[in-house]
């Protein structure tokens, strides 16, 4: 889990290069940093599906995000 600290509204990049996962975020979505610690190296096989979540991190409670934008290759 990375906890990065910041302002909203924030861009996630999430690549796929291999078997490696390499996140970046960006304010502006063009120039993008990428998340020290972030890539995770996966062995998948068959296909890959993709989703969005939240938490507060907190079981009392709730948290709200905006997702706007999303895509996938």
């Amino acid at each position: 889990v990375v906890h990065l600290a910041g302002t909203v509204p924030v861009y996630l990049q999430v690549q796929h290069a291999g078997p490696a996962f390499p996140a970046s975020t960006s304010n502006d979505g063009v120039t993008w940093t990428p998340i020290p610690g972030s890539s995770m190296t996966l062995t998948l096989s068959g296909t890959i599906l993709a989703g969005l979540a939240v938490t507060s991190h907190t079981a009392t409670k709730l948290s709200t995000a905006t997702f706007a934008a999303v895509s996938t290759p």
